[in-house]
C-alpha cells in the first residue's frame, strides 16, 4: 500500500508542476517603455531646437506682444502724463491719468517718428462714438502732428460758444462749470503782456506770441501764439526762430502776449470797440495778413466784410482774433468740430488760438488720474457737470 501512494503523489506531482507552469506562461509581458517588475522607465530624449528656431520663437513672441499693445491702446486705454498747468485745477501737471478709448477715439494710421506733416495727411480713423459736452478730452492741433494736448470740449458741431465776462455761454445758455477756479476766468493787464528788456542784447526762449507795439500804438503780431520758439536781439536786429524781423529798435517795444485770442467768425455780423491792452484785435493766418486794429479802434463785420474805423481791411485767408480772456467770441463750431478750452482759462492754448477741431482730432477721453496716488479721483465728465 505504501509503495501504491507513493506511485499516485510521484504522478501527481507533475501535473501540478505543469499547471504552474502554464500559469507563468500566461501572464503579459510588460510594455515596451512601462516599469517592469524589476526594470526601469526609460525617458524620452527632448529635441533640441536650432539656433533658427530659437530666434523664429522670440520673433513671434514679440510680434504678439506688440499686437496685443497696438489693440489695447487704440481701442481700450492708454496712460498719459499731463505736462502744464492749462487744466488747473482739475488735472495738475505730472499727474499720469488713464484714458479711454472704448467711449470713443481716433488713430492715425502713421508711424510715431514721423513729422508733423505726414502724420497729420495720414489716414484717420475714428471709432465707436463722439464726445458730449464738457468732456475731458486727449486731443491734437493742426499743425503739431503726434502731440498730445488735454483740454475740456465746451462746443459741439453746429454750437455758438461765446465767453461774456467771464462766463461760458453756449446757445445762449450761461454755464457756471463749477470746477473752475474763479480767479482762472479774468487776466488782468499785466498777467496778458510782459514787457521785453532790450537794453541789453538778448537771446531767450518763449511760450506765446511776440508782439511789437510802435510808436502810434499799433500793435502787431510777430509770430503764432501756439508755438515755443526763440527770440534774439542784438545791435538793434530782432530775430525769431533766426530769421529777421521788421522791428524799429529806437521807437518799437517787445512785448510776450502770454494767452490767447479768440477765432471770430467773419460770417456773423458784430461791432465793437476795441479794449485797451487786454481788448487787440488781430488779423492772421496764411500769410499777408496784418494787425487789423489798436485800443480804440472801431472794428465791424457786416456781410462778410471788415472794416477798421469805416475803412476796409482785407482779410481774405486770415482770420481775425481778438477779444478779453473775460469776453470773446461768439464763435459758431463748424459741423463735425469740436470747440476745446483749459480749465485755466487765461493761461491755456486751445480752440480760442487754434480753432475748432475736427472729431478725427479727439484720440480719447480722461476717466481717472492714476499718479500720484494721493491725488487719485475720478474725472467729471458729459453730463455730470451741470449748466445754470
Amino acid at each position: 500500500m505504501e509503495n501504491e501512494k507513493e506511485l499516485l503523489q510521484d504522478e501527481a506531482a507533475p501535473a501540478v508542476e505543469a499547471e504552474q507552469t502554464d500559469v507563468q506562461e500566461e501572464a503579459p509581458a510588460p510594455e515596451a517603455g512601462k516599469k517592469g517588475l524589476f526594470g526601469k522607465k526609460k525617458k524620452k530624449e527632448k529635441v533640441k531646437k536650432t539656433v533658427g528656431q530659437e530666434i523664429l520663437s522670440w520673433v513671434f513672441t514679440i510680434l504678439a506682444a506688440l499686437a496685443i499693445a497696438f489693440v489695447v491702446r487704440t481701442f481700450v486705454f492708454e496712460f498719459v502724463k499731463v505736462d502744464g498747468e492749462s487744466m488747473d485745477d482739475t488735472l495738475a501737471n505730472g499727474e499720469i491719468m488713464y484714458v479711454s478709448k472704448l467711449s470713443y477715439g481716433s488713430r492715425w494710421l502713421a508711424m510715431p517718428w514721423a513729422n508733423a506733416e505726414t502724420q497729420e495727411n495720414s489716414a484717420k480713423w475714428t471709432y465707436f462714438g463722439n464726445p458730449q459736452r464738457f468732456d475731458v478730452v486727449i486731443c491734437r492741433y493742426p499743425g503739431r502732428g503726434g502731440t498730445n494736448f488735454v483740454k475740456r470740449v465746451v462746443g459741439l458741431p453746429g454750437d455758438k460758444v461765446e465767453i461774456r465776462d467771464g462766463y461760458l455761454y453756449v446757445n445762449g445758455e450761461k454755464y457756471d462749470e463749477p470746477y473752475i477756479n474763479d480767479s482762472y476766468r479774468f487776466a488782468s493787464g499785466a498777467e496778458l503782456f510782459t514787457a521785453v528788456d532790450l537794453a541789453e542784447p538778448v537771446t531767450a526762449r518763449f511760450s506765446g506770441s511776440l508782439v511789437k507795439k510802435e510808436a502810434d500804438g499799433t500793435l502787431t503780431m510777430l509770430s503764432q501764439g501756439y508755438l515755443i520758439g526763440q527770440f534774439a536781439y542784438q545791435n538793434g536786429t530782432l530775430t525769431i526762430n533766426g530769421t529777421a524781423v521788421s522791428f524799429n529798435s529806437e521807437t518799437d517795444k517787445l512785448f510776450i502776449l502770454n494767452n490767447h485770442f479768440s477765432p471770430l467768425a467773419l460770417t456773423e455780423d458784430a461791432e465793437f470797440t476795441v479794449a485797451d491792452g487786454a481788448g487787440v484785435l488781430l488779423i492772421r493766418g496764411e500769410k499777408n495778413c496784418k494787425m487789423a486794429a489798436k485800443a480804440g479802434d472801431t472794428i465791424s463785420i457786416k456781410d462778410g466784410s471788415l472794416t477798421v474805423n469805416g475803412e476796409a481791411v482785407d482779410a481774405k485767408g486770415c482770420i481775425l482774433a481778438g477779444g478779453t480772456l473775460a469776453n470773446n467770441g461768439p464763435y459758431t463750431v463748424p459741423e463735425g468740430n469740436y470747440f476745446v478750452m483749459g480749465d485755466h482759462r487765461n493761461n491755456s492754448n486751445d480752440s480760442r488760438a487754434v480753432g475748432a477741431l475736427e472729431r478725427s482730432y479727439i484720440m480719447g477721453k480722461v476717466k481717472q488720474v492714476l499718479w500720484p496716488l494721493n491725488q487719485w479721483k475720478a474725472i467729471p465728465n458729459g453730463l455730470d457737470v451741470k449748466g445754470n
